[in-house]
């Protein structure tokens, strides 16, 4: 009986610090890249903004995974993708998979007047819940979405820079 009170009193605790450590953590996870590109902005926002064109620089997405439902709402693959805001320099979408896992994009072109080029900012916020393993689990978000949003901004790089 003492060790099955043991056991228990220690998994409690061990559940109590794992969310006490995990509550020192932020409550979202953004991830973050951008690139310079030596070209008007104009000549990149069609890229962005037609979720058609994504497969022309999106690595690993085939314009066959692509349905549109509206204007607005497009099911790419397993995502169900909704643009939040669309206007000429910044373009806001919500990203809900499967399970049900929702993520906010932001793609920024930030106009470069002085060099005539622009700068793409391309960022993904995910909310996270209060249990302790999606806090923990978050901090591989930037390994995994860090190095994947820098392939995809050289891939529109090379596509943009290859279609005057």
């Amino acid at each position: 009986m003492r060790l099955v009170k043991f056991i228990l009193i220690s998994v409690v605790v061990f559940f109590l610090l794992l969310l006490g450590i995990g509550l020192l953590m932020p409550s979202k996870v953004v991830v973050s890249r951008a690139i310079n590109l030596p070209v008007p902005a104009g000549r990149v926002v069609p890229y962005l903004q037609d979720v058609r064109k994504w497969p022309l620089w999106m690595q690993g997405l085939d314009s066959n995974q692509i349905a549109s439902t509206n204007d607005s709402i497009y099911q790419i693959a397993n995502l169900k993708v909704q643009w939040i805001n669309r206007t000429a320099d910044n373009m806001i979408s919500q990203w809900q998979s499967k399970n049900g896992s929702i993520q906010i994009s932001s793609m920024r072109v930030i106009a470069d007047s002085a060099n005539g080029g622009c700068t793409v900012q391309w960022q993904f916020e995910q909310p996270l819940g209060w249990l302790p393993w999606e806090r923990l689990g978050s901090m591989l978000n930037e390994k995994i979405m860090g190095p994947q949003l820098e392939t995809n901004l050289q891939q529109l790089r090379n596509q943009v820079l290859a279609n005057p």
